[in-house]
């Protein structure tokens, strides 16, 4: 009897092992902090929705970065109000810059498919310094808050098609 005990002890730690998600650190290969006096250029993307008023920018710090790098994985998959869905996490290039809205500080991601380097070569020579703000492109291009406190994604945006 108390063998089966066991067994069934351990078939259950393990059944309840396989169910708990791992965070795995996703560093994304093209990843860059936009310094804070360049800020609003993200921000204020041509093609897509404002996220809110911004009381401040700021550089967010190494910590900011890995809770970040940390949490990436609920961005895989992730669909906006009109169904429209991020890709492959590996298929973007991010520009980040730290915001201030209602108190609250967030990580405003702006991404592109890195296959616009092949098409503005440019860009891959300046995208780690330069804001990059494209008119249309749709799912090529999107925006989305992270919550550094609550370690969520909020306002996912895509630019708009052309």
């Amino acid at each position: 009897m108390r063998t089966y005990s066991v067994i069934f002890l351990l078939f259950v730690i393990c059944g309840l092992n396989a169910q708990v998600p791992r965070m795995q650190r996703y560093e994304p290969k093209y990843s860059t902090v936009i310094p804070e006096d360049r800020s609003y250029l993200i921000v204020k993307q041509q093609s897509r929705e404002f996220p809110g008023y911004i009381s401040y920018y700021f550089n967010p710090d190494k910590q900011d970065i890995y809770t970040l790098e940390t949490t990436f994985y609920k961005l895989s998959g992730k669909t906006d109000k009109a169904g429209r869905k991020i890709g492959s996490l590996d298929q973007y290039v991010y520009q980040y810059t730290g915001v201030i809205i209602d108190g609250y500080r967030y990580i405003y991601i702006n991404a592109f498919d890195v296959a616009y380097f092949k098409i503005f070569p440019d860009w891959e020579h300046n995208w780690a310094k330069q804001p990059i703000n494209y008119v249309g492109g749709g799912e090529a291009f999107w925006g989305v808050l992270f919550d550094i406190q609550r370690k969520s994604f909020v306002q996912l945006r895509f630019n708009t098609k052309k």
